[in-house]
């Protein structure tokens, strides 16, 4: 509920009734006696003693998974060959913060890593190239699992003046025209941002498909082009101020990253491993960017 801004953006995630997944929260507060969210008309926002309660469940959720992969380390089964498919999302933010760690603590385990936008990343799971990805839930599923690790919302990306300065929010139905970057339309982000568009009327003056990330980033840097993206995409850009990034409100849009693999498989001791630390690194990252965007708009 407090990544996703509303409880039936949640209970879609997690897969439970809304109704269900309000009474859970409820006897929660009750129990706490505390108040953790504030119900308005576009869903919730946490209070006080919410984020400070969802910061120390983060920290407990963390500190079993690093528990397990200590754990880990004593056995001498955690070796052999990891092939794992990852999105510029995941290489450009959390993969630098936990890797070198895990490569650490599991010198037997050879580590091949194979960087693609997710509707490649799947292909490869169905080909064997990779023994899992981590990506958008697959357009098409056939032969595929699937559970989510990680969500996000998305944000508006680029320097034009029409959007105010940097963590401004935007609300889309605002906009006049867009001249919009965006990925090949059998990407997660793409399909979802330009059904938004769509639907609620924005006049999309140009469009450029950039299969790929460094482009995109230049494209954004050096010109008046946006995109809908992401945060986690642009962090390094938002960090160093070279790309606005703007927050959209009024809106759900969001990117759900999932462990895709054949169905039928299970993770290997060191897949699980390197999952279970990659899932801390986004929670660390997820409570670095909330500080960012409260330090803006206090």
């Amino acid at each position: 509920v407090y990544d996703a801004g509303s409880f039936n953006r949640a209970s879609r995630q997690v897969h439970v009734a809304q109704p269900a997944l309000s009474v859970q929260i409820a006897h929660l507060e009750e129990e706490l006696k505390v108040t953790l969210f504030e119900r308005h008309a576009n869903g919730v926002l946490p209070t006080l003693a919410g984020r400070r309660f969802y910061e120390i469940c983060q920290r407990i959720t963390g500190d079993i998974s690093a528990a397990k992969a200590e754990m880990a380390a004593f056995s001498d089964s955690v070796s052999g060959k990891l092939t794992v498919g990852l999105p510029p999302s995941a290489c450009r933010t959390v993969l630098g913060e936990f890797l070198p760690q895990y490569a650490e603590r599991y010198p037997n385990v050879e580590i091949v890593i194979h960087e693609a936008f997710s509707g490649r990343l799947t292909q490869w799971v169905l080909d064997g190239t990779v023994d899992f990805a981590i990506a958008s839930r697959p357009e098409k599923d056939d032969g595929l699992s699937y559970r989510l690790i990680h969500s996000e919302p998305l944000v508006l990306a680029g320097n034009s003046p029409e959007f105010g300065g940097m963590l401004a929010p935007v609300d889309l139905r605002s906009i006049r025209s867009l001249k919009l970057i965006a990925p090949l339309p059998a990407h997660e982000v793409s399909r979802s941002a330009l059904k938004h568009l769509e639907d609620i009327g924005i006049r999309i003056e140009r469009i450029m498909y950039l299969d790929g990330y460094a482009a995109t980033i230049e494209m954004l840097r050096k010109s008046d082009w946006s995109t809908v993206t992401a945060w986690s995409v642009v962090y390094s850009e938002l960090e160093n101020g070279s790309i606005k990034i703007h927050p959209l409100v009024g809106t759900d849009l969001s990117y759900h990253l999932c462990l895709v693999q054949s169905r039928g498989a299970s993770l290997s001791p060191a897949g699980q491993l390197f999952v279970d630390m990659m899932q801390r690194a986004f929670i660390d990252y997820t409570a670095r960017y909330s500080r960012m965007v409260s330090a803006y708009t206090v």
